[in-house]
């Protein structure tokens, strides 16, 4: 019997073939690894001579071609169109056109991991510039400028070369989510986003010689933040400090406002383990960043106070909803509690907003990049 070796081991095999390089070295092109989705029992596929492998065994491959073909978990496998292969480790492959998920189109292939009882969890291995090609069009209309998108290019291949790095030995690399960064697949890519990745082709950003966390948001509201003024980290990031924007307020949404019922807003909060009830506790804001971002939210009640960090304190109520955490508060006298805030995001590193502004009024992808992370240097990674 065939000993079962687990999923990042047959990944790595996958992907290398050979023992990693020192991460400097890495001067190709590179494949990357996304979780795309986790499924309990079923999902459905779509392409042209679909091929089902077991990554366990020498089992003989399962085919097939179509729309909408079942693939479904059974004991000890799983079935595809009607057909049983055993094992817990899976790729599927499709021929001439591209493979597609419950309806999402993915380039490369799809590693299946059914080791856990629960769920089937599912990982795109796709080369990084074809992924870059549809991130962007999720990222960034189709309206903007080149430069822009290029901007865009270089970054999001930076962050996930970093990631590539930092989640080596796991099974994925990224995921598909504002957690990483948002895809949905390659099909909402377009001549415009092509020609952005194709003319930054490996292109990256360094600091010291490596890939930097190249993160980025929508709009900075004026003036970006300091990484760790967000994530609360004792590692220095030179290239992740408060730098002057001044040009992203063409955001439509630059200034904004979310308003909540007070018993709704406190039953929040109590539910995350904050102490208080809705009729004895007060909010307020007892500390900010230089730039004026929340870096504490104080919840008191009697002589008990409760401290949230801001960047999880603007989680409470999600990121789209409490669009950032330059806002001020205030409880208003006929029972709701009020946020008035400005841009929308974390706030480090790019604002993409300002990158657009900066793009139409002339200074190159290059210039534009080297502003929002200073110290750092743009070069040809593969």
């Amino acid at each position: 019997m065939s000993r079962l070796i687990s999923l990042s081991t047959i990944l790595i095999i996958l992907l290398s073939g050979c023992p990693g390089k020192a991460w400097s070295a890495e001067k190709r092109s590179v494949t990357v690894r996304l979780l795309i989705g986790t499924y309990a029992k079923t999902f459905s596929v779509s392409g042209s001579r679909i091929k089902l492998s077991c990554l366990d065994n020498s089992a003989s491959p399962v085919y097939c071609a179509g729309d909408n073909i079942p693939v479904k978990r059974i004991k000890n496998g799983i079935e595809l169109n009607g057909v049983h292969l055993g094992g817990q480790h899976f790729r599927l492959d499709s021929s001439n056109t591209a493979l597609s998920i419950n309806g999402t189109s993915y380039g490369g292939t799809v590693i299946i991991d059914c080791s856990s009882k629960k769920e089937m969890i599912l990982i795109n291995e796709i080369d990084l510039e074809q992924y870059l090609e549809g991130l962007i069009s999720i990222e960034l209309s189709p309206r903007w400028e080149l430069a822009a998108m290029k901007v865009q290019a270089v970054v999001a291949r930076t962050y996930a070369l970093y990631q590539k790095e930092i989640n080596s030995g796991n099974p994925y690399h990224l995921t598909t989510s504002v957690l990483h960064q948002l895809y949905r697949g390659i099909e909402h890519a377009n001549s415009k986003t092509r020609q952005a990745v194709r003319e930054t082709r490996g292109e990256a950003l360094t600091y010291n010689g490596l890939p930097i966390m190249a993160v980025y948001h929508s709009c900075c509201g004026g003036r970006t933040e300091d990484a760790k003024n967000v994530w609360n980290t004792n590692k220095d990031r030179p290239y992740l400090k408060s730098v002057f924007c001044g040009a992203c307020s063409g955001y439509d949404r630059y200034f904004w406002k979310l308003t909540i019922p007070r018993g709704t807003f406190y039953r929040k909060i109590f539910s995350k383990g904050c102490a208080g009830n809705k009729d004895s506790a007060s909010v307020s804001i007892p500390r900010r960043s230089l730039i004026n971002r929340v870096l504490e939210i104080n919840l008191k009640r009697g002589e008990s106070t409760s401290i949230i960090p801001g960047n999880e304190f603007r989680s409470l109520f999600g990121f789209s909803e409490l669009r950032s955490t330059n806002f001020i508060v205030k409880e208003t006298s006929d029972g709701y509690v009020q946020f008035l805030g400005t841009g929308n995001g974390h706030g480090v590193g790019l604002c993409q907003w300002g990158a657009r502004a900066r793009a139409a009024r002339g200074e190159t992808y290059r210039d534009i990049l080297l502003y929002y992370y200073p110290g750092t240097k743009l070069v040809k990674w593969y």
